[in-house]
């Protein structure tokens, strides 16, 4: 099959582009034929070329600032099926992602006209709280597409460059600050504590703005202001020379919505590492 995914800015050093690179890899893996469609991508061109069998896409409004709907109806009509990753129906935190899909009636209006997609999905399960209302509401089903580790990516290497008692690979996001505070931070003085991530310097938070605005206005000049602090190539070291791998992951109802970083990252049967623990 022809797979075409988009990703507006390769450059984000946010989940999106972990997420992108573990389809990437996956589909790659099976023997698929993987297309990249960004900001700076023409979509009709790319359509007419390719002729996918499958385009994914998430629905919120930066991606439908770069992609004509109109256009891909036209190619949905000959055989092209659309996936398209939802918001949780009811809100769980305040991250981009985490905001109830209920409230956004231009979006939810997309669904219901059958423009927004064929096949709605989730990493969510099937009884999570805060999708009940979705189907009730739009008249489409969603299905549970879980994320997975990334094998090609996340696997055991050691590194003694990266060996520590405890290691925290994360941004340090509004929504974590305080779990960080409580947890993290007195941890750091007493063990050999390395951080990896964004936004955990005022400085690194401006630049941040400055490239999540020209992400969003596709200014590619400032698109890769800010690069990732550890690279995927080193990322499965630090888990692996880690002794414990903390990981913080921010939900509404925690007993059904207990989807880690870890599950979709680096889970610890596929990167060695002694534990790897999820609040």
């Amino acid at each position: 099959m022809k797979i075409m995914y988009q990703i507006n800015s390769l450059e984000t050093v946010y989940a999106a582009r972990f997420i992108y690179e573990g389809y990437k890899d996956a589909f790659l893996e099976k023997g698929h034929e993987f297309f990249t469609y960004t900001a700076n991508s023409n979509l009709e061109q790319m359509l007419k070329t390719i002729r996918p069998d499958i385009f994914i896409t998430s629905l919120n409004d930066y991606n439908l600032k770069f992609l004509n709907l109109e256009t891909l109806a036209k190619y949905r009509k000959k055989g092209l099926i659309m996936f398209t990753q939802i918001r949780p129906w009811k809100k769980q935190n305040n991250q981009f992602g985490g905001s109830d899909l209920q409230n956004s009636y231009h979006l939810v209006k997309l669904i219901k006209e059958g423009k927004a997609g064929d096949i709605f999905f989730h990493w969510l399960e099937q009884d999570d709280s805060s999708m009940v209302g979705f189907t009730e509401n739009t008249g489409y089903k969603f299905e549970t597409i879980l994320l997975a580790a990334n094998t090609k990516k996340y696997y055991y290497e050691y590194d003694k460059s990266f060996a520590c008692d405890i290691s925290f690979v994360g941004s340090y996001l509004p929504d974590k600050y305080k779990f960080i505070k409580s947890y993290v931070k007195p941890l750091m003085k007493k063990y050999n504590f390395k951080v990896y991530g964004s936004d955990w310097t005022l400085g690194n938070r401006m630049l941040g703005l400055i490239q999540k605005g020209a992400q969003y206005f596709n200014i590619n000049a400032l698109k890769g202001v800010r690069e990732m602090q550890l690279s995927l190539e080193d990322e499965h070291k630090v888990y692996s020379s880690s002794t414990i791998s903390l990981n913080d992951e921010v939900v509404v109802d925690p007993i059904v919505s207990a989807v880690s970083q870890c599950d979709y990252a680096y889970h610890p049967t596929a990167i060695g590492n002694d534990h790897c623990l999820s609040t």
